[in-house]
């Protein structure tokens, strides 16, 4: 119909559509398209006073989608943190430092580093994780003895 009603106006004004190999993209980037549209009709419909262009909530939608993907980042940075991590107060004796054999990168000083990037802080001057001689034996990790390492790494919310 070329662009003669108002969806597909709409549609092709900020088209999604990339080339591809693959017959179902086009399909892909079509439904990610109308769903755009749909949504921005639907704010048409539901604002009070002067509503968004259609630049400027597919500006802000896009903003949106992507600073969930930062949170989603975050959350396997937490998932990621490894070891055996068992918090139950009645279990805390299971946890002790140990020197260990060979030096390794310290578990909570990386998971930091790695939270700044992804929330695109400025990393410090060395940007990378300091390199510890002991660790948790029940964790098998390595963590800085000086600092707050342990108790954050330990801690029931691993938050940055």
């Amino acid at each position: 119909m070329g662009g003669v009603d108002l969806a597909n106006q709409f549609r092709e004004s900020y088209e999604t559509h990339q080339m591809t190999q693959r017959n179902w993209w086009p399909l892909f980037y079509w439904l990610i398209d109308v769903i755009c549209v749909n949504a921005y009709r639907l704010h048409l419909l539901a604002s009070k006073g002067k509503p968004l262009t259609h630049l400027q909530f597919r500006t802000e939608l896009y903003c949106k989608l992507l600073s969930y993907s930062n949170q989603a980042k975050l959350q396997s940075l937490r998932v990621g943190l490894g070891g055996r991590r068992v918090f139950a107060p009645e279990l805390q004796h299971l946890h002790y430092w140990e020197k260990r054999l060979v030096r390794g990168t310290c578990a909570w000083c990386t998971y930091v580093l790695r939270c700044q990037k992804v929330l695109g802080k400025e990393v410090k001057a060395k940007g990378r994780a300091n390199r510890s001689m002991g660790g948790c034996v029940f964790c098998n990790v390595p963590l800085c003895q000086e600092g707050h390492c342990w108790e954050r790494y330990h801690s029931s919310d691993a938050n940055y």
